[in-house]
């Protein structure tokens, strides 16, 4: 999975009917320029199993609409039975570990299950996560308000050493064409955003960050 763009679809946040427009509305933005993005499902929240796998069901076609990805959070079986093309892992979930071994017992080729992304912070055993987690979502990589001290360049790169096979996402206070370029060069293949998913007006709110990446190199 290549995108270069995560976007954060919050259940804890939003409703899932608001959810479904706001995936509409990014996943159109990102196509616009010419950015390959993912709808990020964060959590099952509030919502109920049948609810959560409907949204995702929905999440995935607007997904395919767009030659986007998606991303399921938290439920190794929801994201199989809507063909997510990836489990992003965190505390709140299964880990990596555990997600690994509930896929291998159901498929013979790892080539046929989603990507395995795992949320990780400075302290976390990087090395042990990344060998059986494809994807490592970093975080916070700028500062952000009531979450732990930000990782930054010297952090993320740190990250990037320690496990150079893994794919890197930054997430956390990337809202401006600056923090997303430092990120960038610091080794992230992607960014990840989540404030900007909740504004009231998704399109201006994405506009300056997709404006950034268009004109880095991918």
């Amino acid at each position: 999975m290549r995108a270069r763009l995560w976007l954060c679809l919050d259940p804890s946040a939003q409703d899932a009917q608001l959810l479904q427009i706001n995936a509409q509305i990014a996943s159109e933005c990102a196509t616009q320029q010419g950015i390959t993005a993912a709808l990020w499902l964060r959590m099952q929240g509030p919502l109920s199993s049948r609810a959560y796998l409907a949204l995702a069901s929905q999440c995935r076609a607007i997904a395919d609409r767009s030659l986007h990805a998606l991303v399921v959070g938290d439920r190794c079986d929801v994201a199989l039975l809507c063909a997510a093309d990836a489990l992003h892992v965190s505390s709140r979930s299964p880990n990596a570990y555990d997600a690994r071994r509930y896929f291998d017992r159901l498929f013979a080729s790892v080539s046929d299950t989603p990507e395995i992304t795992a949320s990780v912070h400075a302290g976390d055993p990087i090395e042990e996560i990344s060998t059986t987690a494809q994807c490592l979502l970093a975080a916070p990589f700028a500062a952000v308000p009531s979450k732990s001290a930000p990782l930054g360049e010297v952090g993320l790169r740190g990250f990037k050493t320690r496990a150079p096979a893994s794919r890197l996402i930054a997430l956390g206070g990337l809202h401006d064409p600056t923090s997303i370029s430092r990120a960038l060069s610091a080794g992230a293949d992607a960014i990840a955003i989540r404030s900007p998913m909740l504004s009231p007006n998704i399109a201006d709110s994405l506009s300056p960050i997709l404006r950034a990446l268009a004109e880095l190199p991918a």
